[in-house]
């Protein structure tokens, strides 16, 4: 049984771009926000104009012994209303940019370790 990313992952407001594991090396896994919005934390006004992109690679904890490598596109904003730019808000990267809130990845081990001790439980 394989488990989809998005699920395991289990970040609502976010979507798999990608999934890559290089052979003997780490996996890559490519995320962004799922809306193509944000929301001007100077006026408030909501735009779609989206200015940059920029791109962060976060070392996460292990996938079955693997190392984890997030690489998160964090867009910037350009509002129309008061002409400023700015960054739109991730909720699973604090803000010097590390993934200290993102420990998503023990929850993958304890689905994989469930999954096996169910599998190899005896039938009675």
């Amino acid at each position: 049984m394989k488990f989809p990313v998005e699920q395991i992952l289990n970040l609502p407001d976010m979507k798999v771009l990608d999934f890559q594991e290089l052979e003997g090396e780490e996996i890559i896994i490519t995320i962004e926000k799922s809306v193509n919005y944000s929301t001007c934390p100077w006026c408030g006004q909501m735009t779609h104009s989206i200015h940059q992109n920029h791109w962060r690679i976060i070392h996460d904890l292990p996938w079955n012994k693997k190392p984890v490598l997030l690489k998160i596109n964090r867009r910037q904003f350009k509002c129309h209303k008061c002409k400023k730019v700015f960054s739109e808000q991730l909720d699973c990267v604090d803000k010097s940019g590390s993934s200290g809130s993102f420990m998503v990845f023990i929850r993958i081990d304890l689905i994989l370790i469930t999954y096996n001790l169910v599998i190899s439980m005896p039938i009675r």
